[in-house]
């Protein structure tokens, strides 16, 4: 019986050898195919290295990579647009309001954009000082001081009068 079944495992061996054979033939068949389909007449197929070397940036492999990566900048550079367009926009706002309560100021009139209005209050006079957007504006009004200055924000208030020669 050990006869037997030994001879019915080698078939089956050979058996499963010879689906492994056509599995493989079949699998180049169809690989000979697809190299054919994809390659035209008129080109001569694309050989591949051994070796392959890193790449910083990879090539599209196909119309639809490169077309995703030709997306994937237009959105960037949209992106980068509208932001750069916005801070633009901040930037000119800011300029016409810094303008405006300069002009003011400078005219002897009082600021229009105060983000803080504070007046301190002396013994000889009292001093107004508005905070705007990066600027302040100081307005003396004492016996030892009568001026308006206009000056960015980290300018301090002045106690003295400066002495001019």
């Amino acid at each position: 019986m050990d006869d037997n079944l030994k001879e019915n495992f080698d078939e089956e061996i050979s058996t499963e050898e010879e689906v492994n054979e056509t599995e493989l033939e079949n699998a180049e068949e169809y690989e000979d195919e697809v190299e054919e389909a994809e390659t035209p007449e008129d080109e001569e197929p694309i050989e591949e290295p051994d070796e392959v070397e890193p790449i910083i940036e990879e090539e599209p492999k196909n119309e639809i990579e490169q077309q995703a990566k030709e997306i994937a900048k237009e959105s960037t550079s949209k992106v980068k647009k509208f932001f750069n367009f916005i801070l633009v926009l901040l930037i000119f706002v800011w300029l016409c309001l810094l303008v405006t309560d300069f002009l003011r100021v400078k005219d002897e009139k009082q600021p229009i954009f105060c983000l803080k209005e504070v007046t301190k209050k002396y013994d000889d006079g009292e001093v107004y000082i508005c905070t705007g957007i990066l600027y302040k504006v100081y307005k003396y009004d004492r016996d030892s001081i009568s001026a308006r200055e206009f000056g960015p924000f980290f300018i301090k208030e002045r106690t003295e009068a400066v002495k001019t020669k």
